[in-house]
């Protein structure tokens, strides 16, 4: 099964590339994970310019008016170039904001920036981080102003924190009741399940790279049927996820009758796939994919730090199982 690449979806992936190595190169990434918070201003400048903070805005309120299917590969893309995560929130978040939409204007040009949170989960790139769509026993709001407590994070290009205020509430409405956080924590793993795909794309390829270039014994490392053999395993593994997390996307995106089965499937083949090519990377680098002066180091900590995102891997396993043997087999 597979899900080929319409020429628009194609397109708007290179464009993206494009953007990336104009305005989020190695030395962006690496002074950002040190501590140079300007290192952002420019790539968020370019993304406004290019329209991709606005590209599942409804066209109505100026946006690109995209579906969660059609981005597909622009998110995968912002995870295979590794942009900061708030960008593929952002863009998933204006999809929702379609009954509001001076907001969904407002957002489709980067103001303010957007979140999706669960009130039980803790708030990535707290400084970027304008206004939040939460959802809890309070039902869906609109969270500004808010009051962070800062926590520690092993990938300092995303840094956490815990939410502990907001000086602004605002009620979304027809965004009361179960369903609308169910379909809002479902579509915030999506995103983050589109970033793994890129983000285990880009450590694989930079795995392939570094075995065909580094030579032992005369011979390159990547000639080795050891080495062969993980790095096409973690391969299969990623092009395998890769069309269930379309799958479950297009059923988010259709409101099929059952899609949290279908989502928790996903999820669970994409960080298995994320966790084998991490174990891969690692395998066929040897101590250089440990060190910090490689850049090798930036796309695992975010892989580790997604994969812990979305709660308990038994949680999905469970929901999947209860999918699977209760006889849905659309």
């Amino acid at each position: 099964m597979g899900y080929p690449l319409s020429s628009d979806q194609k397109a708007l992936s290179d464009a993206i590339g494009e953007l990336s190595r104009r305005h989020w190169t190695l030395d962006h990434r690496e002074r950002a994970w040190f501590g140079d918070e300007a290192a952002e201003s420019d790539l968020k400048r370019a993304l406004i310019d290019a329209g991709v903070l606005g590209l599942m805005a409804p066209e109505t309120c100026g946006g690109m008016g995209q579906n969660l299917v059609d981005s597909a590969a622009a998110i995968e893309r912002l995870g295979y170039d590794l942009f900061p995560g708030w960008v593929a929130h952002h863009v998933v978040a204006c999809c929702l904001l379609a009954r509001h939409p001076e907001l969904a204007a407002e957002a489709g040009q980067g103001k303010p920036l957007l979140r999706l949170l669960d009130t039980d989960r803790h708030l990535p790139y707290p400084q970027q981080v304008e206004t939040v769509i939460a959802w809890g026993e309070r039902g869906a709001e609109l969270l500004s102003e808010l009051t962070t407590q800062e926590l520690e994070s092993t990938d300092k290009n995303r840094p956490l924190a815990r939410l502990t205020g907001a000086d602004r509430r605002h009620a979304l409405e027809h965004a009361q009741g179960d369903a609308f956080g169910r379909r809002a924590s479902e579509l915030s793993l999506l995103a983050d399940a589109f970033q793994l795909l890129g983000i285990g794309q880009a450590a694989l390829d930079m795995s392939v790279d570094y075995v065909s270039q580094r030579h032992q014994f005369g011979q390159p490392v990547g000639a080795q049927q050891a080495v062969k053999n993980q790095l096409a395993d973690a391969l299969i593994a990623l092009e395998f996820a890769r069309p269930m997390v379309q799958r479950a996307a297009y059923a988010w995106q259709e409101q099929e009758a059952v899609t949290a089965g279908r989502v928790s499937g996903c999820w669970i083949l994409v960080t298995e796939a994320a966790q084998r090519v991490e174990r891969a990377a690692l395998q066929v680098h040897g101590a250089m994919g440990y060190s910090i002066e490689y850049p090798l180091h930036q796309l695992l900590k975010r892989s580790w730090s997604l994969r812990a995102a979305h709660g308990r891997l038994s949680e999905h396993r469970a929901q999947a199982q209860e999918w699977l043997l209760g006889g849905n087999s659309e």
